[in-house]
């Protein structure tokens, strides 16, 4: 008993069913713990080293991204994009005084200064693409953009005149047969 109390743990033999490539057929094998548990660890290893990789590919489409945002939209909504807008304010809905509730000292106020952001270095590292440059947007004359603007004003007007038209002749039909159905239970 005590020897098997200090056998180290390695050398134990788990039976594994092992299936074939096929999925057919079956073996039983026995397979020491010290196996598993290198085979594991490579396992492991193997799969830390992908998941590093993704993480390396993914920090080079983000910071590209951000470098082609930087570009058309400019640092500022870039950033807006990266940093949470302040907390609103302090006071709880959920909180109301009692009316007789005697008025409470104000508390003294603090204020903190505003935290600096430090974005990661992948955002802020030179693009892999520099061949080829972003163009910048280019720049609508004054009067396309007021017509833009004015055809964006008038889509869904028609649309919205006609379902109002629908709504009444809805209501119409259903007023006649709330009436018809009147008519029918005084009949009765």
């Amino acid at each position: 008993m005590t020897e098997k109390a200090f056998r180290p743990i390695g050398d134990y033999e788990v039976k594994n069913v092992h299936l074939h490539r096929d999925k057919t057929s079956e073996t039983l094998r026995s397979v020491s713990l010290q196996e598993l548990f290198v085979a594991f660890e490579e396992k492991h290893g193997k799969e830390v080293e992908q998941i590093r990789l993704l993480e390396a590919q993914w920090e080079r489409v983000v910071g590209e991204i951000y470098k082609t945002g930087v570009a058309c939209l400019g640092i500022e909504a870039m950033s807006a994009f990266l940093v949470e807008p302040p907390a609103s304010s302090p006071s709880s809905p959920l909180f109301v005084p009692e009316h007789d509730s005697p008025p409470v000292a104000p508390k003294k106020r603090v204020t903190f200064q505003d935290p600096h952001h430090e974005y990661p270095s992948f955002l802020s590292g030179p693009s892999l693409y520099k061949n080829h440059p972003i163009a910048a947007l280019p720049a609508l004359a004054e009067d396309e953009l007021k017509g833009l603007e004015e055809t964006v004003g008038k889509l869904g007007v028609k649309q919205t005149e006609e379902l109002r038209k629908i709504e009444v002749d809805q209501s119409k039909w259903w007023n006649k047969k709330c009436e018809q159905i009147a008519q029918t239970l005084r009949a009765d």
